[in-house]
């Protein structure tokens, strides 16, 4: 459609050099179980560069966004067509919704917030027998199936505190059960960090997509593990990707 403008594949520098050039952001979501699942990384994007925007009441869009005020919580046709007009037509309304966007995005995501309220508490009941902070990272996807921006950030993040003296890292992730059995662990290094990959079906039910028992399981083994200072996991060597 001659209406649509499709960037090509771009750095991320360049992916938000294009965003700043917008008026409105925009992230639909069905409502359904996995997209309450989802981050509002889109939200905040557009917020840091003091965009507006008109987002679907997902579980992390509607934790942030206080309607009309910072943004704008749409589910249904209308609640779109009224969001958009105003957006549209009220280009005041619109610089002072990405303005208050962004202040709200700097205060609540600022790094030192993140710290003091999320890790602090979490950090505090942690027994710390050196100075050494073992981290175990979490994520879907990791290298070397590096998919989706989650993942690339996740990975850029883990480099950056696993490359200083006081931090150890580790990961948690999902791999195909063409490398190891459904639910067991696969250890293997990556980006010069421990991986412990669980291997994950493809083919779930809706319920287990989103709440699964053998999941929970498998990561409280890994988490007991790298507490106890236990190698309970083999190592894998070469390239799993290969594997069949």
């Amino acid at each position: 459609m001659p209406q649509i403008e499709r960037i090509a594949m771009c750095t991320y520098e360049e992916y938000m050099t294009c965003l700043a050039q917008c008026d409105i952001s925009i992230a639909p979501l069905e409502n359904y179980v996995f997209n309450d699942s989802k981050s509002n990384i889109k939200y905040i994007e557009a917020s840091i560069l003091g965009i507006a925007s008109a987002c679907s009441p997902r579980a992390a869009f509607s934790q942030i966004i206080s309607h009309g005020e910072n943004g704008y919580l749409c589910e249904t046709t209308a609640d779109w067509v009224l969001a958009l007009s105003v957006l549209i037509t009220q280009p005041e309304k619109r610089a002072e919704m990405g303005a208050c966007a962004r202040a709200l995005v700097l205060r609540h995501y600022a790094p030192e917030n993140i710290a003091a309220n999320q890790l602090a508490p979490l950090l505090a009941a942690v027994p710390r027998q050196d100075r050494t902070t073992r981290v175990l990272s979490v994520n879907c996807y990791y290298a070397p199936r590096s998919f989706g921006g989650a993942t690339i950030v996740a990975e850029e993040v883990n480099q950056l505190l696993g490359a200083r003296d006081d931090f150890e890292m580790h990961v948690f992730t999902a791999i195909p059960t063409s490398v190891t059995s459904a639910y067991s662990i696969k250890r293997y290094e990556s980006k010069g960090h421990s991986v412990f990959g669980m291997g994950l079906p493809d083919h779930l039910d809706e319920h287990s997509r989103f709440d699964n028992p053998d999941v929970v399981k498998a990561f409280e083994d890994v988490y007991r593990c790298r507490s106890a200072q236990h190698r309970a996991f083999p190592q894998h060597s070469g390239d799993w990707c290969g594997c069949g």
